[in-house]
């Protein structure tokens, strides 16, 4: 069984895909060792085209054939259907069959940066070596997506995580349920949500941003608003590995 928990809900909490989740541990160290080694030795990085969001970013299946190392390629394919897709099954209640991966990134920011993370008109000759601190407020074409942090959690120094503009946080709503006085707890709620959101950009203690630590997973649907807060502090470095699902139904 996967032991995911749940981080809040983008919407009224009404439909599986209102659900924001978390894993932790989904990938182990070694793991995340190997994903991240490779790819600084292919050292391919490559600003991609995903304007005005632009990531730095390598492709897992380049990843995997361009090491041409065997046990990485069949380490991808098992990944993929052994853990992948049970996990994502299991979360939103789908047949894993339903699912398809479309694309996986591992995905490089670093502070400081020279590229803003809500517009980049970079030309094809610019796109080597640029990397971006973070990445503005958007939302996917996929189904489902995800990301995994691969680096230490201590690397990211200021900044970091994932901000869900739209999540309810369910301790939030945990507590706001159990609060007495009509309507308390809704004032709870919007009360901690209007706090974080007094200073633009500053997101320390926001409840709404999901940080990681090395190797959890974060789990959403596409169509959720989010952003990778811009890391702040010069030295710091954020790599995930993150994916773009469809279901079959949805699939092109």
């Amino acid at each position: 069984p996967v032991h995911g928990r749940l981080v809040g809900h983008t919407g009224d909490g009404s439909k599986p895909l209102h659900s924001v989740f978390r894993v932790d541990r989904f990938l182990t160290a070694a793991e995340c060792a190997l994903l991240l080694d490779t790819a600084k030795a292919l050292d391919t990085w490559t600003l991609a085209s995903h304007t005005p969001y632009p990531t730095s970013d390598i492709h897992l299946s380049d990843l995997a054939v361009g090491s041409e190392d065997a046990a990485m390629q069949r380490w991808v394919g098992m990944w993929i259907a052994s853990r992948l897709y049970p996990m994502l099954a299991e979360l939103y209640d789908v047949a894993p069959g339903s699912l398809w991966l479309k694309e996986a990134v591992l995905i490089k920011y670093l502070a400081p940066s020279p590229i803003s993370t809500a517009h980049a008109n970079i030309s094809g000759r610019q796109k080597r070596g640029l990397v971006p601190a973070g990445v503005g407020e958007h939302r996917d074409a996929s189904v489902l997506s995800f990301n995994i942090l691969l680096n230490d959690a201590s690397e990211l120094v200021e900044g970091g995580g994932t901000l869900f503009p739209q999540l309810r946080p369910a301790k939030l709503e945990e507590d706001g349920a159990t609060s007495s006085g009509g309507g308390g707890g809704k004032r709870h709620v919007q009360d901690e949500m209007s706090s974080a959101s007094e200073k633009p950009g500053n997101h320390t203690g926001d409840p709404r941003v999901v940080r990681l630590k090395r190797g959890d997973v974060v789990v959403h649907a596409g169509k959720a608003l989010h952003a990778g807060v811009p890391l702040r502090r010069e030295g710091s470095r954020r790599y995930l590995l993150a994916g773009f699902v469809q279901l079959c139904g949805s699939c092109e």
